[in-house]
């Protein structure tokens, strides 16, 4: 019986002996596991702050947008103002030769090269 005893005494403590590898085993797979996990969660917060940097970005430059926007459409009204004037200018400018003209031909006409004959 004393041999049946420590044959199972000793099968006990090969098993304990597996069970104790089992639980290293498993003890180091957990402290990887929990390396991975944080440099995952490491990353995340890198790709949040990444995230948030960049919306803020767009919000600068949907404000830049917007004031380009404005400039734009100030240009767009002054450039138009001068397109205005500059079509005045030009009226004026027919209008006063025209004026050379007739005043020219009712004082003495023109001559044969287009310059004015003076009485």
């Amino acid at each position: 019986m004393d041999l049946v005893q420590n044959d199972n005494i000793w099968a006990m403590r090969c098993e304990l002996e597996d069970v104790k590898l089992v639980v290293e085993g498993l003890k180091t797979r957990c402290e990887v596991l929990e390396v991975q996990v944080n440099e995952y969660l490491n990353s995340l917060e890198e790709e949040e702050s990444k995230r948030k940097a960049l919306k803020k970005e767009m919000k600068k430059l949907r404000t830049d947008v917007g004031m380009l926007q404005l400039e734009n459409n100030m240009l767009a009204e002054k450039f138009m103002k001068m397109e205005n004037i500059m079509e005045m200018i030009w009226k004026c400018v027919f209008c006063c030769v025209f004026l050379v003209v007739m005043l020219a031909s009712l004082v003495g006409g023109i001559g044969t090269y287009g310059t004015l004959m003076l009485p």
